[in-house]
This record gives C-alpha cells, structure tokens and sequence, in this order.
C-alpha cells in the first residue's frame, strides 16, 4: 500500500525537477531581445550565435546541417486571402535532432517550419523547373519530400503572435526526393 503511495510522490518529484531545469533553461540559453521584447531560446549545442537584435526579431551567424522535410506549396484560398499573398509558401520542417539546434521563441518553443530566403538557389537543386511552375499555376498544390541541407545564417522573430524563422539554403547533402500531393501546404506563420 505505500508503495502505490510512493510512486505518484515519485513522479510529481521527477515532473517537478524537470520543470525547474526547464525553467532554469539548462540546455539553452535565453536571449531577451530588448528591441522587440521577446525573449528567444538558443540551444547550447546550436553552431548558430547572435549576430543582430532589432524590431523585426533577431539575426544570427552560423551554419548546420538540417535534416526534414520541405514543403513548397499552396495555401489553402481562404489563408493566401487572409495572407494577402498568392505566392505558394516554401518552407523547410526540421526533425527533432535538426530542431534541436535552432534558436526559436522561448514561449512557444515549437518550430513548424523554416522558410528558406534563397527560393530560386533552393529550386535550382531540388526541384524541376516544370515542377515548380505547376505549382505556382495551381496545377499541383503542394510538392514535398524527406531532405537534408546545409543552411547559413538564422532569423527568428514573432509576428502576431507566431513565430516565424527563416533561413539561407547553402547546398544540398543528401539527394532531393519530390513528392507532388493534391493538398494545400500549410501556414507555419502569421504574415503581416
């Protein structure tokens, strides 16, 4: 019987510690942007390192090797209206080892996606011209496949609440896979 005490005691101890070393950030590094008030959350393993702080968020030097999934895409029309932008989305979605290295908002600490700032470099190594011009006719929603990339340099701000990132594709490591589906990309961020 006070086994069955001892362990809920247990494991309210074990969440309560994990908390604290969270709350500590004794994995990361929190960076309080006084510029923009926000304060962001750089991984101590990250090659990334603050470059510049300003109103639009926070800028950094660095390179990695990122391992995900890209998405280059379509919204849905209801969200390009709302966004105000036609354009199809091009964004690149880390795995759990790759997320780990990036700088992101301390507050929500997910990252949904990257957008890569160098489109055409990024098209030119992946994907068919014939592909990307069905996507932006709307002949094929969305393209997409499992890659890993070298990028250089990192943005990270908050933008009505979301976080938005944003980095510079370098070069591709792994061969491309292109996978075309007929569903809308979705939006990793608020565009004002």
């Amino acid at each position: 019987m006070r086994l069955r005490r001892l362990v809920p005691v247990c494991l309210l101890a074990a969440l309560a510690a994990v908390w604290v070393a969270e709350a500590r950030g004794v994995d990361r590094r929190l960076i309080s942007n006084k510029a923009d008030g926000i304060v962001y959350a750089l991984p101590k393993q990250s090659p990334f390192k603050v470059e510049k702080a300003s109103v639009e968020g926070l800028t950094f030097k660095g390179r990695a090797v990122i391992t995900g999934t890209y998405v280059f895409g379509r919204n849905s029309p209801a969200e390009e209206e709302m966004n105000g932008s036609k354009e199809p989305d091009l964004y690149f979605v880390p795995d759990a080892a790759s997320a780990a290295l990036l700088p992101r908002w301390n507050e929500d600490g997910v990252i949904d996606g990257v957008y890569i700032s160098n489109r055409d470099d990024f098209f030119n190594a992946v994907i068919a011209p014939e592909m990307v011009q069905k996507v932006k006719a709307g002949k094929v929603r969305s393209l997409t496949g499992p890659l890993t990339i070298e990028v250089e340099g990192y943005f990270a701000t908050v933008i009505c609440g979301m976080p938005a990132y944003g980095t510079r594709f370098v070069r591709v490591a792994t061969p491309p896979q292109v996978i075309a589906a007929n569903r809308h990309a979705q939006t990793v961020s608020c565009k004002g």
